[in-house]
């Protein structure tokens, strides 16, 4: 049984949007935790600017290339996921956010650090 991911991108951070609203959300069936899905999402923002707009494309063609990945339709986000993953762009920089922690720049990002902090409850 693989360890199941949504992962939400939000609107980009500039002058005019606030990065509330979710543009692309994709589901990934395997590798969902920490130091799998995030340590994937962190090693591949790490570095990264935001040039018009696509790396949500990107970032999900990336996920897709590793171990597949299911662009979700509609506002229906049970799939009976493990983890909720949420990417901003904030400060010139990604962050990731795990199931409602606060979210670790994608520079500073450790997946097996996350999956101590989550599991440690």
């Amino acid at each position: 049984m693989g360890t199941r991911s949504l992962t939400f991108i939000h609107e980009m951070e500039d002058e005019y949007l606030k990065g509330d609203k979710v543009v692309c959300v994709f589901f990934r069936h395997f590798d969902g935790y920490p130091s799998g899905h995030g340590q994937d999402l962190a090693d591949f923002l790490n570095g990264k600017k935001l040039v018009n707009g696509t790396m949500a494309v990107k970032l999900a063609n990336h996920i897709q290339d590793i171990s597949g990945a299911e662009i979700i339709h509609g506002d229906n986000y049970n799939y009976g996921q493990d983890h909720d993953y949420h990417v901003y762009f904030r400060n010139g920089e990604f962050c990731i956010q795990i199931d409602g922690m606060e979210p670790v720049k994608a520079s500073e990002f450790n997946g097996k650090e996350m999956e101590k902090k989550l599991y440690e409850d």
